[in-house]
């Protein structure tokens, strides 16, 4: 679903260091659905929905061509996505169909990076992010009024 990020380094398809493996939460939001019973009437009452935050967790590989290239982008990708922790930054991504969406977010957890058994020149980096609001946002902003006919 997602072809590329970036936050503030490109990671995807036209990074030659950083290839995006593997990336969660960046479907639909989920849904709480408040309910009960409606006195004196047959039925429920749906009065309101209220959306969770949204959870993303990015696996990023990282390759190097020497060791001390690695480290060094490990350490760039690390720096990258120190988001502040009180705070919300913008993420930018693109859809494989073409989509350029954002969201803000702010880091849930510290980043975890890996060495590849048997490697000193490929890793990867696991990265869970955390968003109060749900909603993926287009990067161009427009806007459209819907109507609902009864």
């Amino acid at each position: 679903m997602i072809s590329n990020i970036t936050a503030p380094i490109a990671i995807g398809l036209a990074s030659s260091y950083y290839t995006l493996k593997e990336a969660d939460g960046f479907g639909s939001g989920g849904v709480e659905v408040v309910k009960w019973d409606r006195p004196g009437f047959h039925g429920i009452k749906t009065p309101r929905a209220f959306w969770r935050e949204r959870i993303m967790r990015i696996t990023i590989g990282i390759r190097g061509a020497t060791s001390s290239e690695y480290e060094q982008k490990r350490r760039d990708l690390i720096e990258a996505f120190d988001f502040p922790r009180n705070g919300l930054t913008w993420l930018k991504f693109t859809t494989t169909g073409g989509l350029a969406l954002q969201t803000q977010v702010q880091l849930n957890s510290e980043i975890q990076t890996t060495f590849k058994q048997g490697e000193v020149t490929i890793g990867e980096a696991r990265i869970e992010l955390v968003a109060e609001d749900p909603i993926l946002y287009s990067q161009t902003l427009k806007t459209q009024d819907i109507l609902f006919s009864a």
